[in-house]
């Protein structure tokens, strides 16, 4: 997996992941992770991204350690509005994992 992001002043459609070998691409908006409010505000927003990011993907790795034989559970990444996107994750072997990206 990779994460990055793509600076483009907007807020949106600036967080790339990729999984490179299931030929999955999610393109996402940093926004809401720039307003967390938890975080210190004296940060600039590029940092309360940094520091939200990091939150969730310790979020996300404790959920993958922990995932049990067949059992779903979904990684949220896309935030918005309207909508959350997630990766909704299943462990289909001890070492395989099914990814998909979903709306929910």
């Amino acid at each position: 997996m990779e994460l990055f992001i793509k600076e483009n002043g907007t807020a949106h459609e600036d967080l790339i992941v990729s999984f490179k070998e299931m030929d999955l691409l999610v393109i996402a908006d940093t926004y809401y992770f720039e307003i967390e409010d938890t975080i210190q505000s004296e940060r600039d927003g590029f940092c309360n991204i940094a520091a939200s990011l990091k939150s969730l993907l310790s979020y996300w790795i404790e959920n993958i350690i922990n995932l049990g034989s067949k059992e779903e559970r979904y990684l949220p990444i896309d935030f918005s509005d309207q909508y959350t996107g997630c990766f909704r994750i299943r462990r289909v072997s001890t070492q395989q994992i099914e990814i998909l990206m979903v709306i929910l």
